[in-house]
């Protein structure tokens, strides 16, 4: 985008917008009282553009449609609140109008006035699309407008003086006259859309951010299985380390690798069942990741009240690390969730087991101390 080098502008970019959200407990995140149309409604202005940009950057920019989004709302906007880069030289404008009932034709005409006033000035190049935001959408009125385009020029035209020419900039009047009137004229105005508001809280579904606004768990995000691979991943190293320590204490003899475990079928099956527990674990990990802003605290919190329901029994004494190891899993099975923590309907018995596992990789647990004074 190109802007007059006397005419420059600070825009901010968000690589990663957090707005203002309406769920003020946890309960309301598992049992909402508002659907998602009547929470939009309930929105602020300020809310409203905070949640249009979580869906630019969380949903559209992961669909690889923008290289990147900016933020540029508030006074000296000049008519763009969210600004989302195709490539270096397109863009896609998204104009928020938070009003209480649906857009009609004259909530817009100062919008398009400095679309065309500050684009024939030459601050920014005309956008490819140019999309009206509104929590109740657009009345049919601009409806119709927006599918003619030349009679959209043409009521804006008409309406400029009344609408526009005292409301584009404060420093002076703005006449539809000379070159600009010319411009407006030749403008077109096809690029000019909306989007309707259940298409846009559908499609915030899939960021991070919906269930922290809307309340309830994404139905369509889905927890991924992941099955323990051939080949250790090396965030398994250090509990796998630990649980060789355990057999080496069990047997009396030095267990250093899986290898070695091909002559202990009791051990290597153990093992396996251990990584599928671990993964469990940490796909519950990915899964809080993607259906909420706030849900990966949901699961450190789970960590955390495992540790604390393990931990005694962990540091009791026994015979060897396999005990240890063995009596610690089962006590994490007893282990009863938060009823307010918001992953309790995706709990599964290996993912306590698994998660002891994930202790142990943060030094938490740890399954041998012969060795320690």
């Amino acid at each position: 985008m190109s802007t007059n080098s006397n005419k420059a502008e600070e825009l901010i970019q968000i690589p990663k917008p957090i707005g203002i959200g309406h769920i003020q407990s946890n309960e309301e995140i598992l049992n909402p009282k508002l659907s998602p149309i009547e929470k939009l409604r309930f929105m602020s202005a300020d809310q409203y553009e905070d949640f249009v940009l979580e869906w630019v950057h969380g949903y559209l920019k992961k669909q690889n449609k923008y290289k990147r989004v900016i933020r540029s709302g508030g006074a000296g906007d000049k008519g763009r609140d969210v600004i989302a880069y195709i490539d270096d030289a397109h863009w896609d404008c998204y104009q928020c109008k938070y009003y209480k009932s649906a857009l009609t034709p004259s909530d817009i005409w100062k919008e398009l006035a400095k679309l065309c006033y500050y684009s024939q000035r030459g601050d920014y190049q005309i956008p490819t699309n140019y999309f009206f935001m509104a929590p109740d959408g657009i009345g049919s009125k601009l409806e119709s407008y927006l599918h003619t385009p030349q009679e959209l020029k043409k009521e804006l035209v008409k309406n400029w003086e009344k609408y526009c020419q005292g409301y584009i900039t404060s420093k002076q009047d703005v006449l539809l006259e000379g070159d600009l009137k010319k411009y407006v004229e030749n403008f077109d105005f096809s690029i000019v859309k909306s989007i309707p508001p259940l298409d846009l809280i559908e499609q915030h579904q899939e960021t991070i951010w919906h269930s922290y606004r809307f309340g309830g768990l994404t139905p369509k995000k889905k927890r991924v299985a992941v099955v323990p691979g051939q080949n250790i991943d090396p965030k398994e190293n250090k509990y796998i380390e630990q649980l060789l320590e355990a057999y080496s204490d069990y047997t009396q003899e030095q267990i250093k690798s899986i290898d070695a475990l091909n002559s202990k079928p009791q051990l290597s099956k153990h093992l396996k069942r251990q990584r599928v527990y671990f993964f469990s674990a940490d796909a519950l990990e990915q899964f809080s990741r993607d259906i909420s802003q706030s849900a990966e605290e949901h699961f450190t919190a789970f960590k955390n009240e495992i540790c604390s329901a393990v931990i005694e029994t962990c540091e009791d004494e026994y015979d060897n690390g396999f005990e240890r190891v063995k009596a610690t899993l089962k006590a994490s099975v007893n282990c009863s969730l938060d009823g307010n923590n918001i992953l309790k309907t995706e709990l599964k018995m290996d993912d306590k087991k698994g998660v002891c596992h994930h202790l142990v990789n943060e030094n938490k647990l740890k399954w041998v101390y012969k060795n320690e004074e």
